[in-house]
């Protein structure tokens, strides 16, 4: 049984309360509601902001996620739309235990925020003293009625079915979508035509070219070709091109290090949304 269970606004506490944790409960995400206006002014203002869909992920310890199974019994806050928890028992893609929230926020200091009040109540709750969870990623989600993470929750079912090829694959699906989103809304920071322009390339977050590489470095202002999972990251775009061009065979290693690659150097370049106060 995989080390994964996810809870959405709409299912009922009983459905989780209790579940073990190396269970697993898959759900639909429901639409979040409209929340009432907090009383701070910086709360006032976030409200009054543009709202956006957020991944939120935080390092998860074993008591927050059993607080986290009973949340319907106390409500579940508005701007959240769904939650999942895993990596216990040894599973192979997360080593750490991990909690990602799904939600709506103006930017990514609300995305955390929101998801930090989440887990608060639910310690709260449970009798548990507040504790601050380390930040693995804040990043923007695409504005659809699936949620664009689901390229990588793909990755991890066929990597968990054994189907090592397409699980590579889906995880270059994942960043790549990903990747275009930060590039995109970094072009529409920038108000540039020639930004947008960089934008409409297919190929422009796939990072195959030197072409892509310097739109990533005019648009988010990074060098990739630089960065420490570089290396990394071009071995495993050599296993995704030899299994679409020529149907290459791989093992469950390699579909694991680029699973892991990918993951890992998204949510590092993800950090161009938010700024250095955060994390």
């Amino acid at each position: 049984m995989r080390a994964r269970w996810s809870l959405s606004r709409d299912i009922p506490a009983q459905a989780a309360r209790g579940a073990p944790l190396g269970g697993i409960i898959r759900t639909r995400s429901s639409p979040p509601g409209n929340s009432a206006l907090p009383g701070r002014s910086r709360d006032l203002l976030e409200c009054m902001r543009p709202s956006e869909k957020w991944s939120v992920r935080f390092l998860l310890d074993e008591e927050t996620a059993r607080a986290l199974t009973d949340t319907q019994s106390w409500g579940w806050p508005s701007q959240v739309s769904s939650m999942s928890v895993g990596g216990w028992h040894g599973d192979a893609l997360d080593p750490e235990p991990y909690v990602t929230f799904e939600l709506d926020a103006s930017g990514p200091e609300g995305a955390e925020g929101h998801a930090r009040k989440f887990v608060d109540q639910a310690r709260r709750a449970a009798g548990l003293p507040r504790r601050r969870l380390t930040v693995v990623w804040v990043a923007p989600l695409r504005e659809q009625d699936q949620s664009s993470h689901r390229f990588l929750e793909q990755a991890r079912d066929l990597f968990g079915s054994e189907q090592y090829e397409l699980a590579i694959v889906a995880a270059q699906i994942h960043f790549e979508l990903q990747v275009r989103l930060l590039m995109e809304r970094a072009a529409t920071r920038i108000g540039k035509a020639w930004a947008k322009r960089l934008t409409k390339n297919p190929r422009v977050a796939m990072f195959a070219n030197d072409v892509s590489t310097a739109a990533a470095e005019l648009l988010l202002q990074i060098d990739v070709t630089q960065q420490s999972l570089w290396p990394a990251y071009k071995l495993h775009l050599s296993r995704r091109n030899a299994v679409v061009h020529e149907g290459a065979v791989m093992a469950r290693k390699e579909a694991q290090e680029s699973i892991d690659t990918v993951r890992r150097f998204w949510a590092e370049l993800a950090k161009v949304e938010r700024p250095t106060t955060l994390f």
